[in-house]
């Protein structure tokens, strides 16, 4: 079974626990994950970067550069000279983390110029990540979501007919087959279960 990131190329240059399960998580949803255990060779790292999906690091900020591998840093400078944002004004990491709010409000009066789809297309078209940053009303009808089951419709005694979130994790057999409900019960009205719970603790069939 394939999963929902079958495709998508994960570099983990990551170290301890968290940057590891995340990239296992990754790798459980059907991404491919490439673990550098030792960044050595420039030329290699480069080329794995440039074609990686995601990249996963959690190095103190300046490490990379130290060790010579500044080509991580270069979707920021790459992404500043798209939006007319001088890179040397924000240099690194650590500086625009300091200067977070002056940022992003230098971006927000770029980015608002212009439409969503003209900076995605422009971004991808440099090579920069970039992803859209959907409203609620997005996601409910994205066809990604529609696809995985993640919005689910039930029939409320109340209002009829409502999308909700369905369940996010997929549980399955050793054969392949599914563990999955396939069937999802509406969200109850207030009390309506309330005589059958006080006869099933009356009963003791209450667990």
């Amino acid at each position: 079974m394939a999963g929902p990131l079958a495709g998508t190329l994960v570099l983990d240059l990551s170290r301890a626990l968290a940057g590891q399960h995340a990239a296992m998580m990754l790798g459980d949803m059907g991404a491919r994950v490439i673990k550098v255990e030792s960044p050595e060779g420039r030329a290699m790292l480069e080329r794995l970067v440039g074609r990686a999906d995601v990249l996963i690091e959690n190095f103190r900020p300046g490490v990379l550069d130290r060790l010579g591998f500044p080509v991580i840093r270069e979707h920021w400078r790459r992404f500043a000279v798209l939006v007319g944002v001088d890179p040397a004004e924000f240099p690194d990491n650590t500086d625009r983390v300091a200067r977070h709010p002056a940022l992003v409000e230098r971006l927000e009066t770029v980015l608002k110029t212009r439409p969503r789809r003209h900076w995605l297309n422009l971004l991808a078209a440099d090579g920069v990540p970039a992803g859209a940053i959907r409203t609620i009303e997005e996601v409910y009808t994205w066809e990604q979501t529609e696809s995985q089951g993640l919005v689910i419709e039930v029939d409320h005694p109340a209002t009829g007919p409502v999308r909700l979130p369905g369940p996010p994790l997929r549980v399955g057999r050793a054969d392949g087959t599914s563990l999955d409900r396939t069937r999802h019960l509406p969200p109850p009205l207030l009390g309506e279960h309330d005589e059958t719970i006080r006869t099933e603790l009356h009963d003791g069939l209450l667990a």
